[in-house]
């Protein structure tokens, strides 16, 4: 018995990290926003809320459009832009996100790169964790 939830243990973990590792983005920080917003073009769509797959279901949207960066906010809107990249700092850090998926005015913002992304995962960094002020 002990042999058998050691092997669903493994084969469990090991699923996880292939699912994760396979993302092609990483998490930037926590970044305020407000009525001037720091990522231009509107809200591209707002998922379920605290739904955490809303982070790749928004990476699939600037994915497609060849964006470099996207934003989740306010537990599930989608915030991206040609200019996402360079323009999402303009309020400042955060320190109220939640789970990755932002919070009133508070936008988790993710950048696309493998390489990135593999740091984290090899220095074992928690990508959706919540962010505590500084």
């Amino acid at each position: 018995m002990v042999i058998i939830k050691i092997v669903i243990f493994i084969a469990t973990a090991f699923a996880c990290f292939i699912t994760t590792a396979s993302r092609d983005y990483y998490r930037k920080g926590c970044y305020k926003d407000n009525w001037d917003r720091a990522i231009k073009g509107g809200v591209f769509k707002t998922f379920g809320w605290e739904d955490i797959a809303s982070i790749d279901q928004c990476a699939d949207i600037a994915r497609s459009k060849g964006w470099k960066a996207f934003a989740v906010q306010y537990f599930g809107q989608c915030f991206t832009s040609p200019t996402a990249h360079l323009t999402y700092a303009k309020h400042g850090p955060s320190g109220i996100c939640y789970k990755g998926i932002g919070n009133s005015f508070a936008m988790d913002v993710y950048f696309f790169g493998i390489e990135k992304r593999r740091k984290q995962i090899m220095a074992h960094q928690p990508v959706l964790d919540k962010t505590v002020a500084n």
